[in-house]
């Protein structure tokens, strides 16, 4: 290393510094202020040593002489803090603002940001002082490589399977918001005047009030993943195939978010739940994507967000594990949140996200999490610890009476909680201006059970504690104060707001709109909601719904004998009397209905895709054993 090399690894440094400055002021405006000190002193060792690392390896490229002057240092400075600023800006505008790179709106506005470089460092030429730091070519390296690197990143981000075009947007579409509260139970959800909970939910008894409320609606899993699978995809479980852990969403099937955005909608998804993620393939055609569980106020930071985005690609994840230790260090690894402080976070986050969202029309897909295990409503002293609540999901046998009375008290506390973000969520989208001719969907991927059947959580049976759930449509055209007793499914969301936005209908969506579904002459009460629950080992259950009676068949693994049940719902809601087995279904109905479940599976399997498979990275690993989902 030369000593007249010190001035230029000097100015890539003091380039870092003004960058960091920068990045951590945008922060600080971004969060109204929030405590920073430890981030930014976080933030300003990476960015220097980010610009040392720049400095070493590119000063034997431009090296040049140096006089070492004061006037030199001071030009060199003011290079840097300018060349930072420039270059923070391209940066941030191309990841937060632009839309892909290969969009014309995208391509003009960074060629036109290229173009004033160049100008700059023709002007820098003229001067005396400035003419060291410009014939050096430091600062033009710098802006070009890190803009092609953003340009690259922000390319990488997008849809890799989607060559489609997307579509201008037409300004009659309408704004769709699809909500998802986990684990919340139909018959503790309070939505409709048929349910007789004594849970306090006014929010969703408004809006069943100003809606259509689906009285019989079915998710298709017992469990997150493979249930938001088929909400995203209008397909069975057996058909998408993101049933197991390790399960990723198969990257050639249109997603309800990829869809739209092909459409022209600016779409982002809210998530508080770790399955619902980019790793498991949820992200497909999503601008904007947040995740509650792992990010943090320092997700904001341009230098993280860039590094996560490439360690997306990178095997192992070492960016990630690199940051964690940071944050250790510098005292910003946080205590985990609840469930019930990851959905205010979600609720802020899209606030923010919403009120700053351009012209146009708008998809919001939002995951909140507060009534899933273990149950923690915010301001509650109790003494049924969460370990001990996760620990009941290996558990087969009762609890006693007084626990299970806490523990359904807990649960509906955060039921309440949930409510009240879901309040926050509609009071945002009023806000914003974006109510009126919106298409707003409230429905759960699964309920929970409470020892009815002898078991605890959910992902574990068919049974209507888990596999039926509330489910709200508010849109133009649908009649206020409305109960459908008619069988509906989370399948049926993606053909709903397909027809809304104008989007063809696909023959291979196993869901159809809801809106017919509701409309009183349109379909019969005969139409069946199919499920399947598909885990580890060949543990299978399948069920038929129809017209108030049910048929389940059920098989613990490979090789085991398939366990039939029949209930009639009407008479028997709670599913305690099994009428397969005192043969009062008779035989002829028994075997009408196992062919006909015999034939949905068929169909299911015979649109099958390839599926996908991704490994879970031991942070993940930790977050879903904290929620039951590891055991």
């Amino acid at each position: 290393m030369r000593r007249s090399d010190y001035p230029l690894i000097a100015w890539f440094v003091a380039a870092g510094s003004g960058a960091a400055l920068l990045d951590v002021g945008q922060v600080s405006l971004a969060t109204g202020g929030e405590p920073i000190l430890r981030l930014a002193a976080m933030v300003v060792t990476l960015y220097l040593a980010m610009g040392l690392l720049a400095g070493l390896l590119l000063v034997p490229v431009c090296r040049r002489r140096w006089d070492g002057s004061a006037r030199v240092a001071a030009g060199l400075l003011a290079g840097a803090v300018l060349g930072a600023g420039l270059l923070f800006g391209v940066v941030y505008v191309n990841i937060v603002h632009l839309p892909s790179i290969t969009e014309p709106i995208t391509l003009a506005a960074n060629l036109a940001l290229l173009l004033g470089a160049v100008a700059c460092w023709l002007l820098a030429r003229r001067s005396s002082v400035l003419a060291r730091v410009a014939v050096t070519g430091p600062a033009a390296i710098a802006v070009t490589v890190l803009l092609l690197i953003a340009s690259f990143v922000v390319a990488s981000g997008d849809d890799p399977g989607s060559t489609a075009a997307v579509e201008a947007a037409d300004s009659d579409l309408p704004d769709v918001f699809v909500i998802v509260i986990d684990t919340l139970r139909h018959d503790r959800s309070g939505a409709a005047a048929v349910n007789k909970s004594s849970v306090a939910t006014p929010v969703l008894a408004d809006l069943a009030a100003r809606g259509l409320t689906f009285n019989r609606a079915y998710a298709q899993a017992s469990w997150t993943k493979p249930s938001v699978a088929s909400l995203f995809t209008s397909l069975y479980p057996a058909t998408h195939r993101a049933n197991l852990r390790r399960d990723r969403l198969d990257a050639s099937l249109p997603t309800l978010p990829s869809l739209l955005a092909e459409r022209g909608y600016n779409t982002a998804v809210f998530s508080a739940n770790p399955w619902i993620s980019p790793a498991f393939g949820f992200e497909r055609g999503v601008r904007h994507f947040y995740e509650s569980e792992s990010e943090t106020f320092a997700r904001l930071v341009m230098m993280l967000r860039l590094l996560k985005m490439t360690d997306r690609v990178l095997p192992g994840k070492p960016l990630a594990a690199g940051l964690r230790t940071m944050e250790h260090a510098y005292g910003l690894a946080t205590e985990r949140r609840s469930n019930c402080e990851r959905d205010s976070a979600v609720a802020d986050e899209f606030d923010r996200w919403l009120g700053s969202a351009d012209e146009g029309p708008v998809f919001a897909y939002l995951h909140l999490m507060s009534p899933h295990l273990p149950y923690l409503p915010p301001g509650v002293e109790h003494d049924f610890p969460a370990d001990e609540q996760v620990a009941l999901l290996l558990e087969t046998e009762a609890l006693p009476a007084d626990r299970l009375a806490l523990l359904l008290e807990l649960y509906d506390g955060t039921v309440a909680h949930g409510d009240r973000v879901l309040g926050r969520l509609l009071a945002s989208i009023r806000s914003a201006g974006r109510e009126e001719g919106a298409m707003i969907i409230v429905t759960a991927d699964h309920g929970e059970e409470f020892h009815e059947h002898g078991r605890w959580g959910h992902g574990k049976s068919l049974y209507d504690e888990v596999a039926r759930v509330p489910l709200l449509l508010v849109a133009p055209g649908v009649a206020p104060a409305t109960v459908n007793n008619d069988a509906a499914m989370l399948a049926d969301v993606l053909p709903t707001v397909a027809a809304a936005a104008g989007i063809a209908s696909d023959p291979r969506w196993q869901g159809r709109d809801l809106r017919v579904v509701g409309h009183a002459g349109q379909v019969d009460g005969d139409r069946a909601a199919y499920a399947e629950l598909l885990r580890e080992g060949g543990f299978a259950t399948y069920m038929l719904y129809r017209d108030g009676r049910k048929y389940l068949e059920s098989s613990s693994g490979l090789g085991e004998e398939t366990v039939v049940e029949f209930y009639d719902l009407r008479s028997d809601a709670g599913e305690s009397r099994n009428l397969g087995v005192s043969g009062s279904v008779g035989v002829d109905a028994a075997e009408a209905w196992s062919a006909e479940l015999a034939e949905l599976r068929r169909l299911a399997n015979s649109e099958r895709v390839a599926g996908d498979k991704t490994d879970i990275d031991p942070a993940s690993v930790e977050r879903l054993k904290a929620l039951g989902y590891m055991n």
